[in-house]
């Protein structure tokens, strides 16, 4: 079997995001993968890589100044769950709601892999790796993570292949410098630990151009991370993508 390698640049031409600033809004999206097998001693592996990022619209209605406010409008979308909520309306007996007007957040995420085959005539590969979450919003942090997952690589000598992945995170993490107003009394300025427990998939198909190295991709893919520790809310993306690859 030979060993491949191969770079793949899909957009998406429909897809979603739910969380804090989005109630489910439309959603632009890029994905950048390459993959490579190699040997070594007789067995072969695969180092990969997987880039997303996810563009979209918040909303809000009242103009108000970003930041934490007592009596935000009641059904504006511009009223969002602040990090560490719990503990601020513990402390306070009254809720808090963080303020921020409209404008177009960016979140992305990044993967990086080894994995190790586990099957003859198969590309299946089981792997650890690492994931990395930033966002360009509100100041949160940059969020790291250790994962595990598989992986399926398309075959691209034959002309339709299916592939796929799934990997699991089990603690997504990073350290949020907090809120600072006097509504929030000495809890203003505290820090917190941002936490997630979090997956991501992607299931597609190849379709290879007779003796060229291009090929074209079209796939299902996203992620779904669960509060685990102060988060303001759960996180979901999903997009379709289409787009251009070649292999080597």
């Amino acid at each position: 079997m030979v060993l491949e390698r191969f770079l793949t640049v899909d957009g998406a031409i429909s897809g979603k995001t739910y969380n804090e600033l989005s109630p489910g809004n439309s959603t632009t999206a890029l994905n950048l993968r390459a993959g490579m097998e190699f040997p070594i001693i007789g067995h072969t592996w695969m180092a990969t890589i997987d880039y997303n990022s996810w563009s979209y619209a918040h909303n809000a209605n009242a103009s108000l100044a970003a930041g934490i406010v007592a009596n935000c409008p009641a059904g504006d979308p511009g009223c969002v769950t602040p990090i560490g909520f719990k503990q601020y309306n513990a402390a306070l007996g009254t809720p808090v709601s963080l303020f921020v007007p409209g404008f177009r957040p960016q979140d992305t995420d990044t993967h990086i892999g080894i994995s190790s085959k586990i099957s003859k005539d198969q590309r299946y590969y089981l792997g650890a790796g690492y994931l990395f979450r930033g966002e360009n919003y509100l100041g949160y942090p940059s969020m790291r993570g250790f994962g595990l997952g598989m992986d399926k690589l398309p075959d691209f000598d034959k002309p339709l292949s299916f592939y796929g992945s799934f990997w699991q995170y089990a603690d997504v993490q990073g350290n949020d410098g907090g809120q600072t107003s006097p509504l929030l009394g000495a809890l203003s300025g505290k820090s917190f630990s941002l936490e997630y427990k979090m997956f991501t998939y992607r299931l597609g198909v190849n379709l290879a151009f007779p003796n060229s190295p291009i090929f074209l991709d079209a796939n299902v893919g996203g992620n779904r991370a669960d509060i685990r520790n102060n988060a303001p809310s759960d996180i979901v993306h999903s997009a379709l993508f289409v787009g251009l690859g070649a292999h080597l």
